[in-house]
């Protein structure tokens, strides 16, 4: 099954890609929904085109990433480990010198290592976070 990575210039487009997939975990996703929903409703807040990329497999999204400059990069759920490399060696001609990394762990921990080892820049966990679901 191969991989496919989409870079979106449309917010919109991002946003109606993924939307499904990150529904499905909406607590886990809350940060990346917010910001994917406001890019598509105000384009024009952002000063810099965002980063958005969708990584598939056989027709079904397995993985979403979001940056804004200059923040880093917030990852989604993935559901394939290759779709980490993928999106790192796309976001390499994009974003060389990424700033950080968000995302549940041991995800961002994955993906900062593949970004290492990659382009050869150090990384280390600056601060951890957790989910609450009130219910």
């Amino acid at each position: 099954m191969a991989l496919l990575i989409t870079h979106y210039a449309d917010p919109g487009a991002f946003y109606a890609r993924v939307e499904d997939f990150l529904m499905a975990h909406e607590i886990e996703h809350n940060l990346i929904l917010s910001l994917a929903r406001g890019l598509k409703l105000h384009p024009e807040r952002s000063e810099q085109p965002p980063y958005l990329a969708a990584v598939e497999s056989d027709g079904a999204v397995v993985l979403a990433a979001l940056m804004t400059s200059p923040r880093g990069l917030i990852l989604s759920r993935c559901a394939d480990d290759a779709a980490l490399e993928v999106l790192a060696r796309h976001l390499r001609n994009f974003h060389p010198d990424l700033p950080a990394v968000q995302g549940a762990n041991p995800l961002a921990a994955a993906f900062a290592e593949r970004w290492m080892l990659l382009t050869g820049v150090w990384a280390e966990v600056y601060m951890q976070q957790r989910f609450y679901q009130l219910t």
